[in-house]
């Protein structure tokens, strides 16, 4: 397995497509509660609550 670190939305979004046929994750650091929050009212995702 293999972690990539990138900060640019737009290249996330470029190798999520390139590499659309592999088994993956998306982990988002959040600093902001309301965001993580909300993103979990409308997905279906897991809140990992880090301290």
């Amino acid at each position: 397995m293999y972690v990539i670190k990138v900060k640019d939305p737009k290249e996330i979004v470029e190798l999520a497509r390139k590499y659309k046929g592999y088994p993956m994750e998306l982990l988002i650091y959040l600093n902001d509660p309301q965001s993580a929050g909300g993103l979990k009212s409308r997905r279906k995702v897991e809140l990992i609550k880090s301290d």
